[in-house]
C-alpha cells in the first residue's frame, strides 16, 4: 500500500470523519452541503498525507505544474472522500 495511502486512511479515521460530522451537526448540514463539506475535508487530508509522504512539496505549487498537483491531490483527496462517506 502508498504510503500517501496509509496516511489518509489514518487521517480519515481518526480526525476526518469525527471533525466532519461535528461541523455537519453543529451547523445541521446534510445533503450538497454535508457533501461539500466532506469533499473540502478530503482535499485537506490528502494535502497532509501528501506532503506527510514526502511526495508533495511546497516547491511543487508551480504554474507550470499545476497540472501534476492538482491530479496528485485529486485523486488522493477522492480516497479520503470515499473513506468519508463509506463511514456513515
Amino acid at each position: 500500500m502508498d504510503t500517501a495511502q496509509v496516511i489518509v486512511s489514518g487521517l480519515i479515521g481518526l480526525i476526518g470523519v469525527p471533525l466532519t460530522q461535528l461541523i455537519k451537526k453543529q451547523l445541521g448540514w446534510d445533503g450538497p452541503r454535508a457533501a461539500l463539506l466532506s469533499a473540502g475535508v478530503a482535499v485537506v487530508v490528502a494535502l497532509v498525507a501528501l506532503f506527510g509522504a514526502g511526495q508533495l512539496h511546497i516547491y511543487d505549487f508551480t504554474l507550470n505544474n499545476f497540472a501534476v498537483v492538482f491530479t496528485s491531490v485529486f485523486t488522493v483527496a477522492q480516497l479520503a472522500f470515499k473513506l468519508l462517506v463509506a463511514d456513515k
